[in-house]
This record gives structure tokens, sequence and C-alpha cells, in this order.
């Protein structure tokens, strides 16, 4: 119901003679190819920029995502993981889905560019900002835990998000987080 079945898939074209990367989409950019290591250590050393380079993302990873569904508000929210998965995957940033514990909405991300300290807080910014965007919610992330292939955000109040930042501190284990929300504890 709410995928766009006839959208195109763009082609990726290696230009490597020229040194070119390209989505072969009307719209898009040369890109530039790097390890995915080196975006998270570029994170860890702009910390004044994630929250400016988190948001200039939000724009295209939302037109993406939007243009994979036919109606967004009428949208599954399998459809709308599918389509942010679509937009990330694009962009080299791995796959994302949702998980619903009790109130509490996560958003999956597997396969990050990088799970650093620096990384979590561009993650939480850029996961709660499309997804807020997106949908045309109230909503800020606040990483629960994570490996070096998941990570795990609270989608929530930006006041339950700094209570669960202020918990993460004290050392209260994400489970224990997630019971606090599901049984109404929490803030």
């Amino acid at each position: 119901m709410g995928l766009r079945t006839n959208a195109p898939t763009p082609t990726l074209v290696l230009d490597l003679p020229r040194g070119r990367i390209n989505t072969g989409a009307a719209h898009s950019e040369r890109l530039v190819a790097l390890p995915a290591a080196w975006v998270g250590e570029l994170l860890e050393c702009l910390p004044d920029g994630l929250d400016a380079f988190a948001d200039r993302l939000v724009g295209p990873i939302v037109a993406d995502a939007a243009e994979a569904l036919d109606d967004v508000p009428g949208s599954l929210p399998e459809d709308v993981a599918w389509a942010l998965s679509l937009a990330f995957a694009r962009r080299g940033f791995g796959l994302v889905s949702f998980e619903r514990w009790g109130d509490a909405m996560l958003f999956i991300w597997r396969s990050p560019p990088a799970t650093g300290p620096g990384f979590r807080e561009f993650a939480a910014r850029l996961s709660s900002r499309v997804v807020a965007e997106l949908l045309g919610l109230r909503v800020r992330g606040a990483v629960l835990n994570g490996d070096g292939a998941t990570l795990r955000v609270l989608l929530a109040s930006p006041e339950t998000c700094q209570e669960v930042r202020s918990l993460t501190v004290e050392g209260v284990s994400p489970e224990a987080i997630l019971e606090m929300l599901t049984t109404g504890d929490a803030t």
C-alpha cells in the first residue's frame, strides 16, 4: 500500500579511469568513496560540526525515502523502515529498521560506518531528525547501546532522551532503561 512500485532504481556508475562514482540518478552528484572507518574518524575531529553535518543529510535522505513511498502518512511502519533503509544504504550508511519495546521505539542501525562516541551522537541526531522530518513527529534520539555491527537509538521526546542519557552515564543497562520506559518509571 505505501510502497511506490514504479520508483526508478538508480544504477551505480563507476568511472574509475576518471576517478568518479555516480548513482546514475538524474539528481545525483558525483560521489567520493571513503573507507567507512574514516567517517568515524572525521566525525571525531569535528565535534562542533556533528549536528550541522547530520542536519545536512536529513533533506536528501528524507527525499529519497519519500520518493520510494506512495503516501508517507498512509504507509505501514514496515514500508517506512524499508524506504529509510534504502535511503541509508544508497549512501553506504548501512541498513535501518525499527523495534518496539512497549511504547518505546528503537531505530536499529545495522552496519553503520562507525560506532565511536562521536558517531553515536551523530547517529542519534541523524536518525531522530530523519524520522521526525519524514513522519512529522517531535522526536529526539539517544543511543542505548551498540556493538561493531549495530547501534540501537531510542526515539522519544527530548526530555525522555535527556533522562536516558543521564541514566546511561550512571551505568544503567539498556535493558533496565527500556524496562523503566515500558513500565512508566522514567520521564
